[in-house]
């Protein structure tokens, strides 16, 4: 009895309490003071009701109740969430349906004038000054509880996607929401924003391995082309368009060059563009066989060109360093016909140069570069960019002779009469 005494004393004093302060705070909603006694009131009578006096049965049934009439968040949201088993729907084959009465989504979403949780969402809570849907949605983010942020945001989507773009917490998915509501150009925005640090090689924190770089992109790729759809004429599209085909680029140029020494599984780091045009020259200098030397001199090629929106001038660079690579690898080969060029009389004829390059690493890479960049590579070329050749022939010396014969060379590939795919 002395038990039941207690949990009818308790009962009364939190109920009183808080029926007390409801009465004055509504007479006077804008007295600070009255509402700051409100607030302790709640955040003291709640957790009372919540004892082992009250709640023999541990359903925290009256503290629920007492929660939602005084629309106290803290004790919805920590109820509910002790009980989300209850509330947690397991398929449309569980044995066990949802238990409605601590289901915080119904609550969530229970805006319209019928639903008993209305009143809710026409408060705000004393200390964050929150209202209800951003309240939830920041209890579970200040427990490090993503999953149910996005998922009780399907509730609030409005809600969600306030606090998404003012809360960089989880602001790396954001774009999760934005599919969800076809927010499609702001969804490739941030999964292009995901990895554009990696892509221009800098510091980002955990380093993002190729697979994961992949499957971002290849996520941007598919909004991005939903978002072309909608608005055909977007800067933004556009521009992301170009950093999206960039990226995967680097991504596949990574895997050639590098596909003698990956795991397989895609873990590897991902290398910045200044690190594969080295290793693109290594590939190139430590081959013997010409197709390589093409497979590789291409992929540098790709790299130096995925670099130009950011820098123009790295991929000049890049892209010089590549043909003199190329060319290199057949020096001796350049070296003979040059001298043997300047003292004929009437130099090595048109067939002659044509059958003696044709299977030169450097007419080999040009071949193919002219046939399958389709324009769109013109900045890496070595006919195409003034600056690529002149950085390319200043680095081989000053043999003027060997540069004439380069160019000249260079330029019977693209004669349809000749070819020089080795």
């Amino acid at each position: 009895q002395d038990k039941l005494a207690l949990k009818r004393l308790v009962e009364d004093a939190s109920v009183s309490l808080l029926a007390g302060y409801h009465d004055h705070f509504r007479c006077d909603p804008q007295n600070e003071e009255i509402a700051r006694l409100y607030d302790e009131a709640k955040r003291l009578a709640i957790p009372l009701l919540r004892t082992s006096y009250v709640n023999e049965d541990g359903d925290d049934i009256q503290a629920l109740e007492m929660s939602l009439k005084h629309s106290c968040f803290e004790g919805i949201v920590q109820i509910c969430h002790d009980h989300r088993r209850s509330w947690k729907f397991c398929g449309p084959f569980s044995p066990v349906p949802p238990d409605e009465t601590y289901d915080i989504r119904l609550m969530l979403s229970g805006t319209s004038p019928e639903s008993p949780y209305v009143h809710l969402h026409g408060s705000t809570d004393y200390r964050t000054g929150l209202p209800f849907c951003d309240f939830v949605l920041n209890w579970y983010a200040d427990r490090g509880s993503n999953t149910e942020v996005l998922e009780l945001g399907k509730e609030c989507s409005e809600a969600l996607t306030r606090f998404l773009r003012n809360d960089n917490r989880l602001g790396d998915l954001a774009w999760i929401h934005d599919l969800r509501i076809g927010a499609h150009e702001r969804a490739a925005d941030t999964l292009v924003n995901l990895t554009s640090s990696i892509f221009r090689g800098k510091d980002a924190g955990a380093p993002m391995d190729l697979w994961e770089n992949e499957q971002v992109m290849s996520l941007a790729k598919l909004s991005n082309k939903l978002a072309r759809s909608k608005n055909p004429d977007s800067a933004l599209v556009a521009r992301n368009s170009t950093i999206i085909e960039n990226s995967l680029n680097l991504v596949e140029a990574q895997r050639i060059l590098q596909e003698d020494d990956l795991d397989g599984d895609g873990s590897e780091a991902i290398l910045p563009p200044d690190e594969l045009i080295v290793l693109a020259v290594n590939k190139i200098n430590s081959s013997r066989d010409v197709e390589n030397i093409k497979k590789y001199g291409l992929c540098g090629l790709a790299i130096a060109h995925a670099t130009s929106s950011e820098d123009a001038i790295a991929m000049i660079h890049g892209a010089a360093t590549i043909w003199e690579a190329c060319i290199r690898s057949d020096i001796h080969t350049w070296n003979s016909l040059t001298r043997e060029n300047s003292m004929a009389v009437t130099g090595i004829s048109e067939e002659d140069l044509s059958q003696r390059v044709r299977g030169t690493a450097f007419v080999g890479v040009n071949g193919e570069f002219a046939t399958s960049s389709g324009g769109s590579m013109q900045g890496v070329g070595f006919l195409s960019n003034v600056h690529v050749r002149r950085r390319v022939l200043e680095s081989l010396g000053s043999n003027e002779d060997l540069g004439k014969l380069l160019v000249h060379s260079a330029e019977m590939v693209g004669d349809e009469s000749c070819s020089f795919k080795g």
